[in-house]
């Protein structure tokens, strides 16, 4: 499940994605349930961003056209790519990882999976 919405403006000099990712057999008490979230934009240096241990993250972005990719192991990763930002747009995103391999692309453009 992949839930992506742009929410409108604030006064930031960034566009800024904030939301949760689960995991599909919820969190086991006692480990490290970070999830790693890269950000990259073709010729530029990727940025790495991790949840809490609840989920949450907050991301900045300048203006531009990015893929994020949502990475943990032992999960599927999803790549939502045509991420296109403004400066002071929000944004809200929750994920629901699903256990195993391979990789889910979700098109931010048109809304929906690619096959």
């Amino acid at each position: 499940m992949i839930n992506f919405e742009y929410q409108g403006y604030s006064d930031t000099i960034y566009a800024l994605i904030s939301g949760r990712i689960f995991v599909e057999q919820g969190l086991k008490k006692g480990r490290n349930d970070s999830i790693e979230i890269i950000s990259y934009r073709p010729s530029q240096k990727d940025t790495i961003t991790y949840t809490d241990k609840k989920g949450r993250f907050l991301i900045g972005f300048c203006k531009g056209v990015f893929t994020i990719s949502i990475k943990k192991k032992g999960y599927q990763t999803i790549k939502l790519i045509n991420y296109e930002s403004d400066p002071d747009e929000i944004s809200r995103l929750e994920a629901i990882l699903r256990k195993g391999n391979g990789e889910v692309v979700y098109d931010i453009c048109k809304n929906k999976i690619k096959k």
